[in-house]
This record gives C-alpha cells, structure tokens and sequence, in this order.
C-alpha cells in the first residue's frame, strides 16, 4: 500500500508557505509573515494595555515590549530589505502611505477619547491616574503607531517585490 500522505499536514505545509512565503530560509521576512508578527505583537499590546486599564502595573511592561518588539520587526525588515541603500520611489511612497495611516489612526482615536472624557468621565470612562498608567498609555500609542505602519507595509508591498534577490 502507497503513502497518501496526510490532508493535514498538506494543509499546514500550505498554509506555512503562504504565510511565510518561499524565501524564508533566507533571512527575508515576506510581507504576511510580517503582518502575522505584527498582529501578534498588537494583540499583546491590547492585552497589556487591559492589564494596566484594570490596575495591573505588569501591563506596562507588557506593552513596552510589545511595541519595541514591533520596533525590531520594523528595524529588521528595514534593514533586509535595502540595507543602508536609498529608497526607490516606490518604496518611498510606501513608506510615507505607511508613517501617514499609522501615525492617523491613534491620533483620531485619542481624539475622540479626550472628547469623549469631558462627558463621559463620570460614568466610567477610563483615565490615568497613576505614572505606569500614563507610561502604558504612551507605549500604547507609539506600539500601535508602529505596528499600523508595518501592517500598512505589507500590505501595500507587492507580492513580486518581496521575492526579489539583490542580485536578480
């Protein structure tokens, strides 16, 4: 009797090169590993950012290394991708499209918080009282400024564009 295989592990090994794309052995992190990572780091800097809503001061800390996390992420694809050449005019666009939207997003929403907590502070709004609350606070921000850019990255970068060789 042959070897079918398993439907499983075919899946996994599907849905590994989608996500991680072909050319993970070489050090190059693909667009949706990137997004998958970032994601990741998000949900910990939510998590954390809960954590220090409720009380708990082991949230900041949480949330300071999710968002230097993201800075690595950020930091290391950077630097794979180009080195320390210049950027091209796509990628330039990109990455003011990216710093534009993650830089927008926080902004409205802590405008609308800081709206928000002049009518509704008595009933229950959240507002920091203590210094680790206002340190969760700003890490939260810059984390998530960070990680919109990187999500907003990879999803802009064409597929063609992150298989590239330097050499090709």
């Amino acid at each position: 009797m042959a070897y079918e295989g398993s439907r499983i592990a075919e899946g996994l090994d599907r849905a590994a090169m989608r996500v991680t794309g072909r050319q993970v052995h070489t050090g190059k992190i693909g667009p949706k590993t990137t997004i998958v990572a970032t994601l990741i780091f998000m949900s910990l800097t939510v998590m954390g950012m809960y954590l220090a809503v409720q009380g708990a001061k082991v949230g900041q800390g949480i949330v300071f290394s999710a968002a230097m996390g993201s800075l690595a992420i950020k930091l290391f694809n950077d630097y794979k991708a180009r080195g320390t050449g210049p950027l091209d005019e796509r990628e330039r666009a990109i990455y003011w499209k990216s710093n534009a939207l993650g830089a927008m997003v926080p902004l409205v929403g802590v405008a609308v918080w800081s709206l928000l907590l002049g009518n509704f502070a008595d009933d229950g709004l959240w507002y920091p009282r203590q210094s680790f609350e206002w340190v969760a606070l700003s890490f939260f921000l810059l984390g998530l400024m960070t990680q919109i850019g990187i999500i907003v990255t990879g999803w802009l970068t064409p597929s063609y564009a992150a298989d590239l060789d330097e050499n090709d």
